[in-house]
């Protein structure tokens, strides 16, 4: 049960009734409810939903976010991506398979797949920029719980 989120909920249900494409970050400290407010406004409609392994390698990562794209049904030969260009590749795949209306992706704990000498954030800004942006269906939330990784991550 969610209390004294009123405004919140409203918010991110606005968002998802837009016609344009919409990124939205959310972080904030550890265990105050983040993921549980995404989860509880969209109730199981992701097309795609990943979390970030705690301390995982790149390798780890890329593993994981693989996995994640299998379990939200990406079909056709795939393998476990190299790098994050070849990842976000992949999940424009598993979104152009996905019959959703409104296409929900959900990132939780991006900081934690942000590992040294990564490309993360010039696939995911690649991605967003070069793609997602341009299309109305697309809402993309990613959350952190290290929010001076965030707040940095968005003025560089």
């Amino acid at each position: 049960m969610l209390v004294g989120r009123e405004k919140e909920v409203t918010f991110l249900k606005e968002i998802a009734d837009r016609d344009e494409a919409q990124l939205i970050a959310v972080y904030g400290r550890r265990g105050i409810g983040k993921s549980y407010l995404i989860h509880s406004v969209f109730d199981g409609r992701f097309t795609f939903q990943h979390a970030g392994v705690y301390k995982g390698t790149r390798a780890e990562q890329l593993t994981a976010f693989f996995n994640s794209l299998l379990n939200a049904g990406l079909v056709g030969n795939s393998r476990v991506p190299e790098n994050w260009f070849e990842a976000f590749q992949l999940l424009k795949r598993l979104i152009g398979q996905s019959t959703h209306k409104k296409k929900i992706l959900f990132i939780d704990e991006l900081s934690f797949m942000d590992t040294p000498k990564t490309d993360l954030m010039r696939a995911l800004e690649h991605f967003w920029n070069a793609w997602a942006s341009a299309r109305n269906d697309i809402v993309m939330i990613v959350c952190s719980s290290a929010t001076s990784w965030i707040i940095k991550k968005n003025h560089s």
